[in-house]
């Protein structure tokens, strides 16, 4: 059964900052949620939407909600794990602020070339994501987005309020990641 969103039940999470990947390790969701709790301070009406599966990472998952309430962001912080369709999928991309994923090297596995960058960047999104990473191939630090270390909630907040409170960068980033996404093709 595939969930469905109504652009009224997407208007209720706005504004927000969206991260869509599979619930696992290397995709570095615990350094995104504190990231996320260091701006939800001053940015009192932001949220934080996070699409993706649960496969077998029950204990990850349940990491991850502990994290959201040691940061008070219980009502701030919401996860979509439901099987979504692409047209809903766009949805999201298309009312958000900004992408952020910023994936991590776990045990030596990387996250690879990161599709979701490019369907981010179709969008019009500007993207924070980690250097080291799939995303760099997507993504040119300082024009369509923000490359930030692996595993550092402070430098992926600073990043994420520098993009969200100054609007020039915001469009130019806008615009450079839908220019950048023209260059590669369905294959």
């Amino acid at each position: 059964q595939l969930q469905r969103s109504s652009e009224a039940e997407i208007q209720k999470y706005k504004p927000f900052i969206l991260s869509v990947g599979a619930i696992k390790i290397r995709k570095g969701f615990p350094n995104s949620i504190r990231a996320f709790g260091i701006i939800a301070k001053k940015n009192k009406n932001l949220n934080y939407v996070i699409i993706g599966q649960v496969y077998e990472e029950l204990k990850y998952m349940n990491g991850l909600r502990k994290i959201v309430k040691e940061n008070n962001l219980e009502d701030r912080v919401f996860f979509i794990t439901s099987a979504i369709e692409d047209n809903e999928l766009l949805k999201f991309y298309k009312n958000a602020e900004l992408f952020v994923l910023v994936p991590i090297e776990d045990h030596h596995r990387f996250e690879g070339f990161g599709t979701v960058y490019l369907e981010a960047a179709a969008s019009g999104l500007p993207i924070v994501a980690t250097f080291n990473s799939g995303a760099i191939s997507a993504i040119q630090d300082g024009y369509s987005g923000i490359l930030v270390p692996q595993n550092d909630p402070e430098e992926t907040a600073q990043a994420i309020t520098k993009i969200l409170s100054d609007s020039a960068i915001k469009e130019k980033f806008k615009t450079n990641s839908y220019e950048r996404v023209k260059s590669f093709d369905w294959e």
